[in-house]
């Protein structure tokens, strides 16, 4: 594979959001021990997945 290949561009967009969002929300430990998450071994703090709740209330 080489520069010259096309398959290996990728094309990538953006746009600014404008909106406002509130910051410094705090969260509760007991929030966050109900999240459905799985860390990642690598930067677990960073990494992440976050998966659905099985019964939303």
């Amino acid at each position: 594979m080489s520069w010259s290949d096309p398959f290996i561009y990728t094309f990538i967009s953006c746009r600014l959001n404008t909106k406002f969002y509130p910051t410094e929300i705090k969260v509760s430990d007991q929030q966050m021990a109900e999240l459905n998450i799985l860390r990642h071994p690598t930067l677990p703090n960073w990494n992440y997945t976050l998966f659905p709740r099985q019964n939303r209330n």
